[in-house]
């Protein structure tokens, strides 16, 4: 005898009355089919886009960006019946890459929104990870808009979501619902981009740049992600963005500052794509950390030499200026300048792989994030020998002198770290990139002749 059919776990502990439910979906539907057109006024810069052409005109695909990780920007035909590209000339893995869970979603006005959603909660998914960052921009925002990620199946996932009093984060374990933490001050708003980022037990949640909540909380480890509503076809979503988180082991150390300029290195790569690691960032960390310092630090500047000019980043709390901003990659090297000296602790994510970093002839500042322990002077030498870089001599400044290595065993073969910066002396006619891999047994390279170079100042000569 045939089994009856199991309903779903709810996690509002009911199961809805289907066919009540898709008539006030049908009529929410047509509701903003007459007057939910969101093309001008505020909303205008939302729909600035780069699109794609194909046999039929122009539209826009999904667009893989590694493996199973996308964006989309929902720029194609309207559609009531789902959210697939509906066009030949687009391959077939792109036109259906978004699979559904007790809803049909569709296109309109090039944004995405659920057609049918009911019985509640229905999800539009896309395959990922279990660590990574999803972000979407909730151009209508009501209540019940939502975010699921790490979703393994109806029953086991975890989701963002404007509950009507502000956001939250939620688990749903085995059909069981948890609220792990919420933000009833900031208040939801049309057009709000909100970024979730998953990595270990930790969970972030972003507005429009904002860190407004976090948890912690490693019970489901699913890999798909995407949009969802609890039955409101309202919902209105654009710009959708997947991306992988993709890390070293996290570890700790000091940067030792003293007062005036230090050679500097910041080895560690952001965990969430949207936000990468600045100057500025760098820099107002560090000031607020040194707060209880005595005397208090008050100025703060990192600067960088990129072949031709000086760039340089300043907080000076005393004169109330904040000017300069660039990124900080990790294996790249820097000039630090405070006005007290400091033992900062730090601590984060080392890459996965050895960063590419460009060097030019003569003196350049760099870092090793990915070195595995034992390594020396004598690995990083031989790395740049054997890539074809004609070495002259590798540096250390401890803080109160140098040590140096020149090759072939000649010099001190002092230990490599990841938190700290070396000056290598190249011999190369054009700017070229090396690939700072340390760990592998690279030749002993042999001394060639060359007139020693001078050591290169501790104090670059830009003007704070």
């Amino acid at each position: 005898m045939p089994k009856k059919s199991q309903p779903i776990l709810n996690e509002r502990g009911v199961i809805p009355v289907l066919v009540l439910i898709a008539v006030v979906g049908v009529l929410l539907f047509l509701a903003v089919s007459v007057f939910g057109n969101f093309k001008g006024g505020l909303f205008a810069s939302l729909y600035n886009r780069t699109h794609l052409t194909f046999a039929s005109g122009p539209i826009q695909t999904p667009r893989p960006i590694s493996g199973n990780f996308m964006d989309d920007q929902f720029t194609r035909a309207d559609s009531t019946t789902s959210m697939a590209l509906d066009n030949p000339s687009v391959p077939a893995d792109l036109r259906n890459i978004w699979t559904y869970d007790h809803a049909t979603f569709g296109i309109q006005n090039d944004q995405s929104y659920v057609v049918t959603g009911c019985p509640a909660p229905g999800y539009a998914l896309v395959n990922g990870a279990s660590e990574g960052s999803t972000s979407v921009t909730l151009v209508v925002n009501p209540q019940d808009a939502r975010i699921p990620f790490r979703y393994q199946d109806s029953n086991n996932m975890y989701w963002v979501e404007h509950n009507g009093a502000g956001y939250v984060i939620d688990r749903f374990l085995n059909g069981v619902k948890t609220q792990l933490a919420s933000n009833l001050t900031f208040k939801p708003a049309n057009g709000d981009r909100v970024a979730v980022t998953y990595q270990g037990s930790l969970i972030s949640v972003t507005v429009n740049g904002q860190s407004i909540m976090s948890a912690n909380d490693s019970a489901i480890n699913g890999t798909r992600s995407g949009i969802g509503t609890w039955c409101n076809s309202s919902v209105r979503f654009d710009d959708f963005s997947l991306r992988p988180i993709s890390t070293g082991p996290f570890v700790s150390a000091n940067w030792d500052l003293k007062t005036g300029w230090n050679y500097f290195v910041d080895p560690f790569v952001s965990t969430d794509p949207t936000q990468p690691i600045t100057a500025q960032k760098t820099l107002n960390a560090f000031l607020i950390w040194a707060e209880n310092a005595s005397p208090k630090n008050t100025f703060a500047e990192i600067a960088k030499w990129d072949g031709s000019t000086w760039q340089t980043a300043v907080i000076d709390r005393t004169n109330n200026r904040i000017a300069g901003d660039f990124p900080l990659l990790p294996g790249y090297g820097y000039y630090f300048n405070t006005n007290q000296a400091v033992s900062l602790p730090m601590s984060g994510h080392l890459p996965t792989s050895d960063p590419v970093i460009p060097l030019r002839n003569g003196w350049n500042l760099v870092g090793v994030p990915t070195v595995s322990s034992g390594k020396t002077a004598a690995d990083l030498f031989n790395s740049l020998a054997a890539q074809g870089f004609n070495p002259v001599e590798v540096a250390y400044w401890n803080g109160q002198s140098w040590q140096t290595y020149l090759g072939n065993n000649l010099g001190t073969k002092f230990a490599l770290s990841f938190s700290q910066p070396y000056a290598v002396f190249v011999q190369t006619t054009t700017v070229k990139n090396w690939t700072a891999d340390v760990n592998t047994s690279w030749p002993t390279a042999s001394i060639k002749s060359f007139k020693r170079p001078s050591l290169p100042a501790i104090t670059p000569k830009v003007a704070n």
